[in-house]
């Protein structure tokens, strides 16, 4: 597999946590996230709000069952130059009778100590569109 498959294959699997931890899939662990994040991982939200490790972990594990959304990938762009991949894409979250749509770039390292697993380094998400109750 390609470093740059490797990276689209992670930011799909992550997508996939996202819907069933939101959702309250029992059979999945947050570890599935945390393990994943480098120490230094921050996230620009939609909104211009910026959050490090600590704080998205937080977040996300109080939102465990909080919603039924159905999370996709569309467009996914990636370039890997050494052991960092720059992956663009757009992700569309369908709740209730909302859609919304906002464009992420994900930097992710290729951890060679880490069985060749792409880490999360940052990510910066801008809004598309938003329509309904989509989040």
């Amino acid at each position: 597999m390609t470093d740059a498959r490797a990276v689209e294959e992670e930011v799909e699997r992550l997508h996939r946590f996202f819907q069933g931890w939101f959702s309250g899939d029992a059979g999945i662990s947050l570890s599935e996230f945390t393990d994943v994040l480098d120490e230094g991982f921050t996230i620009v939200s939609p909104s211009g709000m910026k959050a490090n490790r600590e704080e998205i972990v937080t977040a996300v594990q109080g939102a465990f069952g909080s919603s039924t959304v159905a999370i996709g990938i569309e467009n996914m762009d990636t370039t890997v130059v050494d052991t960092v991949g720059i992956c663009r894409y757009v992700e569309v979250h369908r709740l209730n009778e909302g859609i919304s749509r906002r464009l992420s770039t994900a930097v992710l390292r290729i951890d060679k100590d880490h069985d060749g697993r792409p880490m999360w380094l940052t990510v910066h998400e801008t809004w598309i569109d938003s329509t309904g109750d989509g989040s």
